[in-house]
């Protein structure tokens, strides 16, 4: 289930609503951060970005069958903390 809109966030749901929400949002909001990080950057004209916290295994595979490039900086102490997302053949990290 989507995320509660903001214009709802005063009505009362039942919990039924509620759990499927929380089941899912930490999901979503991961996904909605990263897609405004990549769409954000693309639309300065950049072909990467560089997140700097982990990222699920889930949403490393879905960005790489969307066509992006995940590569985790192996200089960190735990390569997982860093990730450069890159996408087309301009200037990349």
């Amino acid at each position: 289930m989507a995320l509660i809109p903001q214009d709802q966030l005063t009505t009362l749901k039942s919990a039924a609503d509620v759990m499927s929400v929380a089941s899912t949002a930490v999901a979503t909001q991961e996904e909605m951060s990263i897609a405004h990080l990549i769409n954000s950057a693309a639309n300065t004209g950049c072909t990467f970005v560089v997140c700097t916290k982990p990222i699920s295994a889930e949403l490393v595979e879905k960005l790489k069958s969307m066509g992006y490039t995940c590569k985790y900086n192996i200089a960190r102490a735990n390569k997982y903390d860093e990730v450069v997302i890159s996408w087309g053949t301009g200037r990349q990290a």
